[in-house]
């Protein structure tokens, strides 16, 4: 019974923080991002479910608990902004600036959950005391970082309006843009305590850090994607960038849970396998089929809609006896 209250919780929690964050994406808050921060509000909502559903099947479980800092802290920033552009606030007035000063705090915390779970994945502890006492100082640090990002002087990061809070001594605010290099190192050790993890680990082990490694990969891809400037107004480009945002920061927490929860767990391989498979097939195929084009246009009488008649028919030809041989050899490595 007593579970079940809790489990009851956890989802009415769930639902509270996708709904809050549903409600300020849905007003399309920081118009400086205009419409492009919707499909980040629609990929952060899959952080609380993730989370309940690992604390509701594993509970206590330290992976559950940084994905619950991720989506609390993630919804705050949201939600935040949400209400700033609810009541159309007076952009100069106390109560906004306050607003956007704390939303740009809850920052920190979304990374600190973000690092925590590269030391705490799979088994929810780090892997051994001395990984706990690296994570413990890291937290300790970020949370020096936050308080020193409220109350330091100077323009909020977003707007470049004052901050409210910044009453701290000017020094702060160079030891602030020196504590922001806590964060890449922080997650460089973390990265290093999963190698280490791996090479420690069992079977079952190794699979959910491959689940953990796909939807990460996912997001790194998205990281490259939106490094590199968009040239282009074009609406379909922005709507396929939309959805490719939901879609990879879903990745992550989806894989979490099927690795925590260890739902069809060796499907993963499966899933690398084609992958890799159909990767290797389909660059052969376009490199017999240019070059094919190529040769038959230039050494033989072929006018060009025959050597590309004659290419797409040696393509088609070779497709299932390269799939097959190309598929193989990757299952047996």
């Amino acid at each position: 019974m007593r579970r079940r209250v809790k489990n009851w919780a956890l989802a009415g929690w769930a639902a509270f923080t996708v709904a809050a964050l549903a409600y300020a994406t849905v007003l399309g808050v920081f118009e400086a991002g205009g419409a492009s921060s919707r499909p980040w509000g629609v990929g952060l909502m899959a952080f609380p479910v993730a989370a309940a559903l690992v604390l509701a099947k594993r509970p206590g479980n330290g992976v559950g608990r940084a994905l619950a800092v991720v989506g609390m802290a993630t919804t705050v920033i949201f939600v935040l902004a949400g209400v700033d552009e609810l009541l159309k606030l007076d952009p100069g007035s106390a109560l906004s600036r306050q607003g956007e000063a704390l939303s740009s705090v809850a920052v920190i915390p979304m990374w600190g959950g973000v690092i925590a779970l590269l030391f705490l994945f799979p088994t929810g502890r780090p892997l051994s005391l001395r990984h706990a006492r690296v994570l413990a100082v890291f937290m300790w640090l970020l949370a020096a970082l936050a308080v020193v990002q409220l109350l330091r002087p100077g323009p909020l990061a977003g707007s470049g309006r004052l901050n409210p809070f910044g009453v701290a001594p000017q020094w702060t605010r160079p030891v602030f843009d020196f504590g922001l290099s806590l964060l890449p190192m922080s997650a460089l050790v973390g990265i290093g305590s999963l190698v280490v993890r791996w090479r420690r680990a069992g079977s079952i082990e190794r699979a959910q850090l491959r689940w953990f490694l796909g939807g990460a990969m996912a997001v790194l891809a998205l990281l490259l994607i939106i490094s590199v400037p968009q040239e282009t107004d074009s609406r379909l480009v922005e709507i396929s960038l939309g959805v490719f945002i939901a879609v990879a920061l879903w990745s992550l927490p989806a894989a979490i849970v099927i690795a925590i929860t260890h739902y069809r767990l060796y499907e993963i391989d499966r899933l690398i396998s084609r992958t890799v498979s159909y990767a290797v097939v389909v660059g052969v195929l376009v490199s017999v089929y240019v070059g094919g084009v190529f040769v038959l246009s230039s050494l033989l009488p072929l006018e060009g809609d025959l050597a590309v008649a004659a290419s797409t028919l040696a393509v088609a030809a070779l497709f299932n006896p390269l799939r097959r041989g190309v598929q193989q050899r990757v299952d047996r490595r």
